[in-house]
């Protein structure tokens, strides 16, 4: 009854207003009911993005929509920082809608559009970002933590594999193109 109550107040509220006070194991089962609602709402776009997404290539439907489980939304404005040169990288992107530009050093390094990943180098080397990263417009994008994905990788070592070849393949597009 208790969580039905929740799912009931995050229809009407955002989850970032959510004042919800409760011991800490009730307070765990709780939100993740409402990530639920955020995984119902992301998923679909997300699905749809990962259909021309060369890191999910070789998925099978039933693998792509596991693996959207483990992304979290953002939003962010135009002239939001995604990140700066030196930050830590323990996420990697991908933008859903928004065009993100990356720097060195004051110079352009590129662009990041729709359906493509954002801060993978960093990401799987496990060192702080080269470069810095704005967004042009306003963005959505999935964020895959590396917690989540070692975490998935575990439970899911087939998806894990493709995830990263994957990433490899398209850092691999993204040198020879520069």
């Amino acid at each position: 009854e208790r969580l039905d109550v929740i799912k009931m107040y995050r229809l009407f509220e955002p989850l970032q207003d959510l004042p919800f006070v409760a011991p800490e194991p009730t307070r765990s089962v709780g939100l993740g009911v409402i990530r639920q609602f955020d995984v119902a709402e992301l998923g679909p776009q997300l699905r749809r993005t990962m259909e021309g997404l060369s890191v999910c290539e070789g998925l099978t439907e039933e693998q792509a929509a596991c693996v959207v489980e483990v992304f979290e939304r953002r939003m962010l404005e135009k002239g939001d920082q995604v990140f700066a040169p030196g930050d830590t990288a323990d996420e990697m992107l991908v933008v859903l809608e928004g065009d993100v530009r990356v720097e060195a050093d004051g110079a352009l390094v590129g662009s990041v559009g729709s359906g493509e990943c954002l801060g993978e180098v960093a990401f799987l080397h496990e060192v702080p970002h080269a470069a810095g990263a704005t967004a042009v417009t306003a963005v959505e994008a999935g964020v895959l933590t590396r917690s989540a994905l070692d975490a998935h990788t575990r439970r899911r070592p087939d998806i894990g594999t493709v995830v990263y070849r994957n990433v490899a393949r398209g850092l691999g597009i993204k040198l020879r193109n520069a």
